[in-house]
């Protein structure tokens, strides 16, 4: 999978048009939201909550991972996934994205330990559900926006 830091491609595509900007870069988009990172180890426990809500650093970029045409597509901390992210609270295999022929994704919860929310819904193991351009997915600490390359470009002319 491709990853661009947002404010790279914010630069690059300030004046681009959607049919320029889906000819270099077709397809959805997953958004890496800056946040707490906990070190991924061998010693790695679930996540707990601190004492009060984990927060955002004021500052930090944006990671823009791009969605391949490919039919599945998985998430976790594992160096086998698709998308392998090194945060210590996501599990080894945590979603699952599946493409329909259409072009529309799914995402599910792979079982993971910390669990996976969609908008703020909880999202049960193994039940696909549809994402919207502006979702958000929150697993375990990680947050993540999916869009499409349309609603991409327009966050990245509006930054």
């Amino acid at each position: 999978m491709k990853s661009h830091l947002t404010s790279l491609l914010a630069l690059r595509h300030m004046t681009s048009t959607l049919a320029t900007f889906t000819l270099e870069h077709p397809g959805d988009w997953l958004i890496w939201e800056p946040g707490v990172v906990t070190q991924a180890g061998a010693e790695t426990l679930p996540f707990r909550s601190q004492k009060g809500p984990v927060s955002a650093p004021s500052s930090g970029e944006a990671l823009a991972l791009q969605l391949e045409a490919v039919k599945r597509i998985t998430l976790g901390r594992d160096g086998s996934c698709d998308l392998s992210v090194n945060d210590g609270t996501l599990s080894s295999l945590h979603l699952i994205f599946h493409r329909s022929p259409q072009g529309a994704f799914t995402v599910e919860d792979a079982g993971s330990r910390n669990g996976t929310s969609l908008n703020g819904a909880q999202l049960q193991a193994g039940a696909p559900q549809p994402l919207n351009n502006g979702d958000s997915l929150r697993a375990a600490q990680c947050t993540f926006t999916f869009m499409t390359a349309e609603g991409f470009l327009r966050r990245l002319q509006t930054t």
